[in-house]
């Protein structure tokens, strides 16, 4: 299930970015999932990807993932 999840909502959904370059950020802001079991299931997963820092290519803003509303 977990799969599924990840592929259907990091990989199927729409984003927001929002750019915050004094901040050295650009944000990618998931939608929120119908139920909030699948919204839980993500949030380690979000803040894995967080924590490796991931610098958007030629750019210097640093990708910080979060979900709609936080």
């Amino acid at each position: 299930m977990a799969h599924a999840v990840i592929r259907e909502t990091l990989f199927a959904s729409e984003a927001s970015l929002l750019s915050e370059p004094r901040r050295g950020i650009l944000r990618v802001r998931l939608p929120r999932q119908s139920q909030a079991h699948l919204d839980e299931a993500l949030e380690p997963v979000l803040k894995a990807l967080n924590q490796t820092g991931t610098v958007y290519p030629v750019t210097d803003l640093r990708l910080v993932y979060e979900f709609n509303g936080r």
